[in-house]
């Protein structure tokens, strides 16, 4: 607070030549300091829950023909998220962009309003992806079926990586090869619905003891991901495989991630990730 703002609360604006009881001017002094500490507050806790915030940016094209993939997709995300939030003692902001709303303007106004956030930030995206032949960058296209839109990925990594956030995740639970590919015939016939637990530990040490960028997508170059109307399999794997980490004694982002990749490679689907760690 400014030191005029300060002095301004403490003495009232009477004549100070006048004189006043003790018992009067102690009750002044107070409750000007009792405004000042509520005129205060506000921005204070403004700034501490920032930091203690997770923000997530769900994106699912539920316009799509793999809807009741993306559906489950995005209620598996919002109960691993609010589990993450609870172990943390953090603050969840969600928002979710589904149907309509999936447009490539919408998404990088989010995107653009996540890479302004502190604490945690977290961009999911599942539905169809692409890449064009020449690409150079690992990671897919996003397609939007509303307005037959995509987005490249790698303009997503890029403004969130020089975000303001402690630590940044980017998931990328769609296809990543040459051509979109529509029809989507490799789906698996059952996927197991995503464990939602997650050990005290595990939530320390990979969301509050770590900072920096995890990027990660399901399919490298010229893959497609797979999936099934309870849930895509890249995404399942990754829950899944936070939900057993205490167990299996992993507490890093790579640990998980080399689980993730042992459980997908069953498939013959390839996850990539990009730690950027400090």
């Amino acid at each position: 607070m400014p030191p005029c703002i300060f002095w301004f609360f403490l003495f009232p604006q009477e004549d100070i030549s006048e004189k006043r009881a003790p018992q009067s001017l102690v009750n002044a002094v107070f409750m000007r300091l009792l405004i000042g500490f509520l005129f205060f507050l506000p921005t204070v806790f403004c700034w501490c829950s920032s930091e203690r915030t997770i923000h997530a940016v769900l994106v699912g094209d539920t316009n799509s023909n793999i809807r009741a993939t993306v559906r489950h997709d995005l209620e598996h995300m919002r109960s691993a998220l609010k589990v993450i939030a609870r172990k943390t003692k953090m603050h969840l902001v969600t928002k979710t962009i589904t149907g309509s709303r999936v447009t490539e303007s919408k998404v990088r106004a989010m995107t653009n309003l996540l890479a302004q956030t502190r604490g945690i930030s977290i961009f999911y995206f599942s539905g169809h992806g692409f890449r064009f032949p020449d690409a150079h960058s690992p990671w897919p296209r996003l397609t939007f079926m509303e307005k037959n839109e995509s987005m490249n990925g790698e303009s997503i990594t890029s403004s969130l990586k020089k975000g303001k956030a402690r630590l940044t995740l980017l998931i990328f639970d769609c296809c990543n090869q040459p051509v979109p590919y529509l029809k989507s015939p490799h789906f698996l016939s059952k996927i197991p619905a995503a464990k939602q637990k997650l050990s005290w530990s595990t939530a320390q040490t990979l969301f509050m003891k770590t900072n920096g960028v995890v990027i990660m997508a399901a399919a490298i170059p010229g893959e497609v991901a797979r999936g099934s109307g309870a849930g895509s399999f890249f995404t399942t794997s990754l829950l899944e495989s936070l939900s057993s980490s205490q167990k299996a004694q992993k507490t890093s982002w790579n640990d998980i991630f080399k689980d993730v990749q042992r459980r997908c490679v069953y498939m013959n689907q390839h996850p990539i990730c990009e730690l950027l760690l400090t």
